[in-house]
């Protein structure tokens, strides 16, 4: 049994905001991907997790045929609007509904790490992608130099998740990435990393631009709204700015690999 299930209900609870506010930041990690593949113009190109598409749109501008699937269906009503020629399907990580070697390039961006079972998702990756072509898998880096993960941290103490539920930097260790990815079929072949800093006007932005995702509203059902409102503004104050601008500082890696 796959995740999407659970992660559909989670993450379509703040499906706008989240296209809106958040998807943003990880912009600078899409075009560090999108640079590492070089030209993308007409390849079959499946963003595995897309969300509200921003990956899905960048490579539809730059020439590609795009494909994109997520577990929440009110996410992939804006990645169709974002990319109406693209094929946008509901669905698992782990059962990805195309056929074997469909695409020369499969991403999947802070994605794999919601998976019931990771390797099984990057199995599928590699499955569906032509024995030529290119998986990429972005996420966090380490927590060492990611701040807002002094926030997952704050918000594990207050609604503790159930044994083997899923982190948002769940496989961002030394290595962990990696070994999983050879574990699951795939020899990576490049990696990088870029800042990707979370920026928002006010403590008030922050906690509505962190309400709109999944591991959020989880803890939302758990801990309640207001007790989650408090300690994920606690959590900003650490990046609060003189102007009342918030900014933590991020770094997001992509690790390239081949279908072994």
């Amino acid at each position: 049994m796959g995740s999407a299930a659970v992660q559909g209900s989670l993450w379509n609870k703040g499906a706008r905001e989240w296209a809106q506010r958040q998807e943003r930041t990880a912009l600078p990690m899409f075009q560090g991907a999108l640079s590492a593949l070089g030209s993308v113009s007409g390849k079959k190109v499946l963003d595995a997790g897309c969300g509200s598409g921003m990956f899905a749109e960048l490579a539809a501008k730059a020439g590609a045929q795009v494909a994109g699937l997520d577990a929440a269906a009110r996410l992939l009503e804006v990645a169709r609007e974002r990319t109406p020629s693209g094929d946008f399907r509901e669905g698992d990580l782990e059962e990805l509904p195309w056929a074997a070697q469909t695409f020369d390039v499969v991403t999947a961006f802070n994605a794999v790490q919601y998976a019931a079972d990771p390797r099984r998702a990057m199995a599928a990756l590699a499955k569906a992608c032509d024995r030529e072509g290119r998986v990429v898998i972005g996420q966090w880096a380490d927590a060492a130099r990611c701040q807002t993960d002094g926030l997952f941290v704050a918000l594990r103490r207050l609604a503790p998740p159930p044994p083997g539920a899923p982190a948002p930097l769940a496989l961002a260790g030394a290595g962990q990435l990696e070994s999983r990815m050879v574990e699951s079929g795939l020899t990576p072949i490049a990696w990088g990393e870029v800042p990707a800093p979370f920026e928002y006007p006010s403590l008030e932005d922050a906690w509505l631009a962190q309400a709109s995702a999944g591991p959020i509203a989880r803890v939302v059902e758990a801990a309640g709204l207001e007790q989650t409102r408090l300690t994920v503004i606690e959590a900003f104050r650490s990046g609060l700015k003189p102007d009342g601008s918030v900014r933590h500082e991020n770094v997001f890696r992509w690790v390239v690999a081949r279908p072994s």
